[in-house]
């Protein structure tokens, strides 16, 4: 990677597809320019090097791949490593890793909770609500209702189905998660709302 110091990390960021300014905390992802001079995603913004930013949506990916963007975002001929709608495709994948990752961790902390009741007995201490794609539409109106009551909680609905869901956080029936607030809960919520705003823009 290239090896100066990117002062774009926390400041002056624009989304190179649009020409948008990219505040801290929107979701967006990095992307930096490889020793071969190909693209690669940078999803946890650590690595080194100048780094070109895309607000977190797959339209503008693809666009900014098609129209050459990142070489001119770089200043040198920069390669995207397939095909754009297959490189979009491959940046899903690993977002939606990243995301079941996080959801595993933080159910391993404590700050993930599992199953109906419990969601709906923490309302009050949740920052957000995710379901599955074949979660029951009944269960989940029962749970919004509670958590209409206690108080703003996005819900997130989940582009998968429960069985990955539950694979992903080793525990059976994962229909209902209500994530904690702070700590390592912060984390998951961060990769989950980058995945899915990066899916519901497909």
């Amino acid at each position: 990677m290239e090896a100066s110091i990117d002062k774009t990390r926390h400041n002056d960021r624009r989304c190179i597809a649009t020409g948008e300014a990219l505040p801290p905390g929107a979701l967006a992802l990095r992307f930096v320019r490889g020793p071969g001079g190909a693209v690669v995603p940078d999803l946890r913004g650590s690595l080194p090097g100048r780094g070109a930013w895309i607000g977190a949506s797959r339209a503008r990916l693809v666009g900014a791949a098609r129209k050459k963007a990142f070489s001119r975002a770089f200043k040198a001929p920069t390669e995207v490593p397939a095909e754009p709608d297959a490189f979009a495709d491959q940046v899903e994948s690993l977002l939606r890793d990243q995301a079941l990752r996080a959801l595993g961790l933080a159910r391993r902390a404590g700050v993930l909770h599992v199953g109906f009741e419990a969601v709906r007995e923490r309302a009050s201490k949740l920052s957000a609500y995710l379901t599955p794609l074949d979660a029951s539409p009944d269960g989940v109106s029962k749970v919004k209702g509670r958590l209409a009551a206690a108080g703003q909680v996005p819900h997130i609905v989940l582009p998968v189905e429960s069985d990955v869901l539950s694979g992903a956080i080793g525990e059976l029936g994962a229909v209902h998660l209500g994530l904690a607030r702070g700590g390592p809960a912060s984390s998951a919520l961060k990769a989950v709302r980058l995945w899915t705003a990066f899916h519901v823009e497909s």
